[in-house]
């Protein structure tokens, strides 16, 4: 597994599962119906079609990505290229590392400068999406 920058300029990939864009968002302040207060966005880069999970817990990152990539891979018989992360410790556990290396997926990662990245995640993720997952108990 390498690491890799991505490319500043806002291009997007041409084949779906190239690259997967992901971040775990929360805690929010409010829980949903089942307790969790986390969730997990994974969002292609070419189609922008975008996975959401609901978690308990950030630990919870290499799961749902196992998942995800199950369900997506299968549905389109093609494999995940590379999966786009931020510096959290969600994603830079060994066993999410090594669990890429084994399924030989490039993780790139991206810091706060990125900023065509940040602008694409506060397109995606706008406030609503929180209101719209959570309630009050």
């Amino acid at each position: 597994m390498t690491e890799a920058p991505f490319s500043k300029r806002g291009e997007r990939t041409s084949n779906l599962l190239d690259l997967i864009h992901s971040n775990v968002c929360g805690p929010m302040s409010t829980c949903a119906i089942n307790g969790c207060s986390y969730f997990i966005t994974f969002t292609d880069d070419f189609s922008r079609y975008d996975y959401v999970y609901l978690v308990r817990h950030k630990s919870e990152s290499l799961d749902e990505f196992k998942e995800f990539k199950t369900k997506v891979e299968n549905q389109l018989n093609k494999s995940i290229k590379a999966l786009r992360l931020d510096r959290r410790g969600e994603y830079l556990c060994f066993e999410f590392k090594a669990y890429l290396k084994e399924c030989e997926i490039v993780s790139q990662t991206h810091t706060s400068r990125d900023t065509a990245m940040l602008r694409y995640c506060q397109e995606k993720e706008p406030n609503h999406v929180g209101h719209d997952l959570f309630h009050d108990e």
